[in-house]
């Protein structure tokens, strides 16, 4: 195959009958058109990028045709108290007749390198493929964190009986393991409502359909506390969990005597056989222990209603995590991948900082991966 000559370039509209095609080439949890149609809304829909601001960056070849594309998401986060404009990278894929010529790894880097040129900040790459961070660690500015808190907590009592079955084998059989399970998912039922009476007392938890003003003074209310995290007014997160088409996610207001003291996002997947509940997004003041622990009530309280065998979310602030762990959250053995981009960057904190995980609020919904997962 003669090397092709590419152009390196924002995407545009009219490129997205040929980014459909190029996505038959990829193994994905949707089909390509519900890809392609997620993809438009990132790459044009985003109200937190101004119109100047590339959200996908394409490779075509003279033709046109797109064989390569990487996302970029503009946002904003809060470092160290103050609003800082970043570019977040997500989402890349290269054609396989480029793979097979051994041309994806420069057409990768040259992308990487659009992408890092449109922030002066570092930034976070959080989940991955193998390739990508083979990549990653290949280049100069990349840095491992070592991952984020990732915690899990057990709904359905019977989707762990074979971990029962290892150290109490009589336990977990036939009628009497079904007996078990029973008893356990009620005594949990009975600790949770328990926990959230006491932890959150007075607390108020609301199923809403829109994001408005009031969550626009939380976002703001958080910014002189935060290390780093993202910053989330309204408007972001109607885009997210709102107005996203295949929308699947829940939303709950947490308030109290008619203030807003937090809210979170839930949603779910299925593995194989098991349905498991995530965490998707949360936030509230951080020394805010009464609406930290509602925020964890209310996701464990809208999955006991449904028939996931457990919840999950990345929780890497020190300060949510101790407060998750008084509803039986744990830490899971695996972290969530994430690395630090932009490292060496002179309008950028100070790289002990950034790599040290605990510094960052993050959860699952702070990737545009998530679109395509949950």
């Amino acid at each position: 195959m003669a090397r092709p000559k590419l152009e390196y370039r924002p995407i545009r509209r009219e490129d997205m009958d040929s980014f459909e095609e190029l996505l038959q080439y990829r193994e994905m949890p949707q089909e390509p058109r519900v890809r392609r149609v997620l993809v438009e809304y990132m790459a044009f829909e985003n109200p937190m990028a101004k119109p100047e601001n590339p959200r996908y960056w394409v490779a075509v070849d003279e033709s046109q045709r797109v064989m390569g594309y990487f996302g970029i998401t503009p946002t904003t986060y809060i470092v160290q108290g103050k609003l800082v404009e970043m570019a977040v990278p997500h989402d890349l894929f290269v054609h396989p007749e480029l793979r097979a010529s051994g041309l994806a790894f420069f057409i990768c880097a040259k992308m990487y390198k659009l992408v890092e040129a449109e922030t002066s900040h570092v930034f976070p790459i959080i989940w991955s493929s193998p390739e990508n961070r083979e990549l990653q660690s290949a280049r100069k500015h990349y840095k491992d964190t070592g991952g984020a808190r990732r915690m899990a907590r057990v709904i359905r009592a019977k989707s762990q009986l074979h971990r029962v079955r290892e150290k109490v084998p009589f336990l977990a059989e036939g009628a009497l393991g079904e007996a078990f399970a029973f008893a356990a998912d009620s005594a949990m039922v009975l600790f949770d409502r328990g926990a959230r009476a006491v932890l959150g007392r007075g607390m108020r938890v609301d199923k809403i359909d829109r994001f408005d003003a009031r969550f626009d003074a939380l976002a703001d209310r958080v910014i002189p506390s935060a290390a780093i995290q993202p910053y989330k007014p309204a408007k972001l997160l109607n885009w997210k969990y709102i107005d996203r088409p295949y929308n699947q996610k829940t939303c709950y207001a947490i308030e109290k005597g008619g203030d807003l003291r937090g809210w979170v996002v839930v949603g779910r997947s299925d593995r194989g056989e098991q349905s498991v509940g995530a965490i998707v997004d949360f936030l509230a003041m951080p020394d805010d222990e009464e609406a930290i622990a509602t925020i964890a009530g209310a996701a464990v309280q809208h999955f006991h209603s449904s028939d996931v065998a457990l919840v999950e979310s990345i929780v890497s602030d020190p300060r949510y995590a101790r407060v998750f762990k008084r509803f039986l959250f744990a830490e899971t053995s695996e972290p969530e991948y994430f690395i630090i981009g932009g490292i060496g960057k002179k309008d950028g904190p100070p790289e002990s900082f950034v790599l040290d995980a605990n510094n960052w609020h993050l959860s699952s919904g702070d990737t545009d991966g998530f679109l395509f997962s949950w």
